[in-house]
């Protein structure tokens, strides 16, 4: 290999990297809107119960029920978007991490042996036959 080939491979495989790492960060975002979501529901049941003392329930019941089903489709939500958060940025970690057998970078993965249909489809295009 030349060395011009060596620093784009050295580039594609930092841009890559960089991806992988935006990726994350998108989940992170996703898992702070879970976490925010959990929060503000919480925040508002607790102001309801603070001023509980100036109403009856009884007699705002047909609010209360609907409320407290959006309450607990909101929770589910928040836990659904923290979990799956949680699930892709560990993905994403190992991804970057270079360890195990999952490789994120498709040219990067070692190929010994040219004859191999892996080997031939995995090749920079400079090294193609």
């Amino acid at each position: 290999m030349s060395t011009n080939d060596e620093v784009s491979f050295e580039r594609l495989l930092i841009d890559e990297v960089q991806l992988l790492l935006d990726e994350k960060r998108a989940f992170l975002s996703l898992m702070r809107t879970g976490i925010f979501i959990l929060i503000a529901q919480l925040l508002i049941i607790s102001i309801l119960i603070a001023t509980s003392r100036f109403y009856e329930i009884i007699s705002v019941l047909h609010m209360i029920i609907p409320f407290y089903a959006i309450n607990i489709a909101l929770a589910l939500l928040g836990c659904y978007l923290i979990i799956h958060a949680f699930f892709r940025i560990r993905h994403y970690d190992y991804a970057v991490s270079f360890d195990g057998h999952f490789s994120p970078i498709s040219v990067a993965a070692p190929c010994h042996g040219t004859d191999s249909f892996r080997c031939r489809s995995q090749s920079l295009p400079s090294e193609r036959p």
